[in-house]
């Protein structure tokens, strides 16, 4: 089974059976929780799409929250390494935030991630003790965001912040415009010189609070 899912293990690191058979297990998973939703899906018709025995699908995953926990980790993983940089104690800032907004808002634009997180968010409104797992195994990875944020505070070159609530206030500044409204109204995403002008009013109403 072939897939282009950008939270797809490339063919290269599945040296065994096994992991190949997982890997399917994962992919067709995806596929049948974007086409039917999570509810409707089933381990039969997951099995099935992964050429695998429904034995082999429960040997991998107890059940299909086990699925969706694996998915959703991975889709936060994916979203951290896309949009990864570092903190520079000698650059300006502006250049710095700017740099990670182009990041985030190339991975936003992507379709398959969009539909992603769609799938993620139904089921994290359904079913809140499953969304409650999946954040207890997502809070514990720092972004390079918020790592950044604690950089620059530690420098006293941003007001004193927690670092998670100022990477989301940053963040919330880009998908306010760039993501949501093309995730629930699914509309286009902003062409380059519509995210230029977005990536420019967040950092500098950013800055203009937070700078010191």
């Amino acid at each position: 089974m072939t897939s282009l899912s950008p939270i797809a293990i490339p063919q290269s690191e599945l040296r065994t059976l096994s992991q190949r058979k997982r890997e399917a297990v994962v992919q067709a998973a995806l596929s049948e929780f974007q086409s039917k939703g999570f509810q409707a899906a089933s381990m039969d018709a997951i099995s099935k799409a992964a050429e695998v025995s429904k034995r082999t699908v429960y040997n991998h995953f107890e059940s299909k929250d086990a699925l969706f926990e694996e998915i959703a980790g991975r889709l936060f993983k994916h979203s951290a390494k896309a949009t990864e940089f570092d903190y520079h104690a000698t650059k300006a800032l502006a250049p710095q935030l700017r740099d990670f907004a182009h990041k985030e808002l190339l991975m936003l634009s992507n379709r398959q991630h969009r539909e992603l997180v769609r799938v993620m968010l139904a089921e994290s409104i359904r079913s809140p003790e499953l969304s409650e797992r999946v954040m207890s195994r997502i809070e514990v990875m720092e972004s390079s965001l918020e790592k950044w944020m604690k950089s620059a505070c530690e420098d006293g070159r941003l007001r004193p912040v927690e670092a998670n609530y100022a990477a989301t206030m940053f963040l919330g500044l880009l998908k306010s415009n760039a993501f949501w409204p093309q995730l629930l109204a699914r509309l286009d995403s902003p062409n380059a010189e519509q995210s230029e002008v977005i990536i420019e009013d967040a950092v500098q109403m950013f800055l203009g609070y937070f700078a010191t």
